[in-house]
């Protein structure tokens, strides 16, 4: 561990993540700039998650997962927050590749039914967590297409000390790893990783097997609105 960071201390933050928002990327940065500091919950697949939030063991872990996938998890107002979200259309064609790696029918119709479900979702997911009234004290927005825009790095540098207060960034240190950090994708139902793949969007939803532009023009009226007064709540 370099001496920039040797007097860093990570405090505990509730994560809040729309699925397929980057937050998996977010967090192998973390890793690999905190090292042994940085200790992270995946919250849907250890066998000794507390399963709630905020998280039990917050005396260690630095920063735990959850999709509010139920919508019924609690705003804790006492405690600090980084949500994480991306423009829906996106979103829900990376989210279907999860959703037939589970078993699920791999078609048109299966699709359909499966984003027009999602996008009742995420604009009660954005409602609560990016533009709602009720907000902890603390919290730090992130959204999929500033992470991976030019300013990834930058703003990357507020989520390290949003994590460690007062923390003088490595900015060198961070570019380098953001520069060389794997990505890891789901496609067809199969996983993957590239590695020194960096922070970048690769996804077209125009190249999507089941792109219909009546079905994208309608899901993208249906969650319009809610990216326009989230995009107001981020000041832009």
């Amino acid at each position: 561990m370099g001496d920039a960071r040797r007097d860093s201390i990570c405090r505990y933050v509730v994560g809040v993540s729309w699925p397929r928002s980057g937050h998996h990327l977010v967090v192998n940065v973390l890793h690999e700039y905190f090292e042994n500091e940085f200790a992270y919950c995946e919250f849907y697949t250890p066998s000794d998650c507390c399963k709630s939030a905020p998280c039990a063991r917050r005396e260690y872990i630095k920063l735990s997962k959850n999709h509010d996938f139920l919508l019924k998890m609690p705003i804790v107002v006492d405690y600090p927050h980084f949500i994480q979200y991306r423009s829906f259309l996106p979103s829900v064609v990376s989210a279907f590749e999860l959703f037939i790696e589970q078993g699920q029918p791999d078609t048109f119709t299966s699709f359909e039914k499966f984003a027009t479900k999602e996008a009742r979702i995420y604009n009660k997911f954005l409602a609560k967590w990016v533009f709602g009234t009720k907000r902890p004290r603390e919290r730090l927005i992130l959204r999929y297409e500033d992470l991976t825009s030019e300013r990834g790095v930058y703003l990357i540098s507020d989520v390290i000390r949003f994590f460690a207060k007062n923390h003088c960034v490595d900015t060198g240190r961070l570019a380098r790893i953001c520069e060389s950090i794997r990505k890891e994708y789901v496609e067809n139902g199969r996983r993957g990783s590239i590695r020194q793949f960096g922070i970048n969007a690769t996804r077209t939803v125009e190249e999507f097997r089941f792109y219909d532009k009546a079905l994208f023009a309608r899901l993208g009226a249906a969650t319009r609105k809610s990216e326009e007064k989230s995009a107001m709540a981020l000041g832009g």
